[in-house]
């Protein structure tokens, strides 16, 4: 049981860090067209 989560735990720290790259880049494109919204009906 503990060798099989030792060996998981890289392959977790990977796709979490991708999730996290992937959160950002999803946040920051909301972001932007959120303000272009915002120019727009100003």
């Amino acid at each position: 049981m503990n060798h099989r989560f030792c060996l998981q735990s890289s392959p977790l720290e990977k796709i979490k860090a991708e999730f996290e790259s992937m959160v950002y880049v999803i946040s920051a494109s909301l972001v932007s067209q959120c303000s272009k919204l915002l120019k727009v009906t100003n």
